[in-house]
C-alpha cells in the first residue's frame, strides 16, 4: 500500500519530519475519502431527483441510509 511506502521513505529521509509528514498524509487521505463519499452521495441524490422530475418514480428504488445507521 502507498502509506507503507511513504512511511519507509519518510523514515529513511528524516525520522522526525517524516512522522509529521506521514500524519499529514494520512489526514489528507482520510479527508479525501470523506469528500469522495460526499460527492458520491450528492451525485446519487441528483440522479434520483432528476428521474423523479421526469416522472420516472418507479425506475429507481434506492434507499439512502446514512453511514453507521
Amino acid at each position: 500500500m502507498a502509506i507503507c511506502t511513504a512511511r519507509q521513505v519518510y523514515a529513511q529521509h528524516d525520522p522526525e519530519r517524516g512522522t509529521d509528514q506521514l500524519k499529514e498524509l494520512e489526514r489528507l487521505q482520510n479527508e479525501n475519502d470523506r469528500l469522495r463519499r460526499a460527492v458520491s452521495e450528492l451525485t446519487l441524490d441528483k440522479l434520483i431527483l432528476s428521474e423523479a422530475a421526469r416522472g420516472n418514480y418507479g425506475v429507481l428504488r434506492v434507499v439512502h441510509c446514512p453511514a453507521g445507521a
